[in-house]
């Protein structure tokens, strides 16, 4: 059995290993992403979730072909890009205090700050709440630095 003179020792030899590793990994360079319009005082880029709630006003759920069909036909056009999507769970509580609770999924865009990037996620936004009525959005958009992808 191996005995180690202090955590930290195991601690270093992580570290320095994990380091050799990682450097070894010449394939993941970073590739700057194409500079956005920048607006006063912001970065160029931001970050954009989508909440969109998977309950709709009758109480069916957004099942897993409609949700499908809908990434396809209105999402992937709108950002072709690239996005991100995740399951999630959502409650949210209502004014007279009961708590709502549905299936969520978590749309996740990273665009540069343009007028018809705002455009499309308003478009995304109709979209889905006519496509399934009585469903609950919620939209948050964060600033970003500019963006980095490591590709092979």
């Amino acid at each position: 059995m191996l005995r180690l003179a202090s955590p930290w020792a195991l601690l270093s030899i992580l570290a320095v290993g994990s380091g050799s590793v990682l450097g070894a990994a010449d394939w993941a360079r970073p590739v700057n992403a194409a500079p956005g319009v920048e607006a006063p005082g912001s970065g160029g880029w931001v970050k954009t979730e989508l909440y969109l709630g998977g309950t709709q006003g009758g109480g069916q759920i957004v099942n897993e072909e409609e949700w499908s069909s809908f990434l396809a036909k209105v999402l992937t056009p709108a950002f072709p890009k690239g996005l991100t999507v995740y399951n999630a769970y959502g409650q949210i509580q209502q004014a007279d205090g009961k708590i709502d609770r549905q299936p969520t999924r978590v749309v996740v865009i990273v665009h540069p700050r343009k007028t018809d990037q705002e455009t499309s996620i308003s478009s995304v936004i109709q979209a889905y709440q006519r496509q399934f009525p009585g469903t609950k959005v919620m939209k948050l958009t964060i600033s970003a630095d500019q963006p980095q992808f490591f590709m092979p």
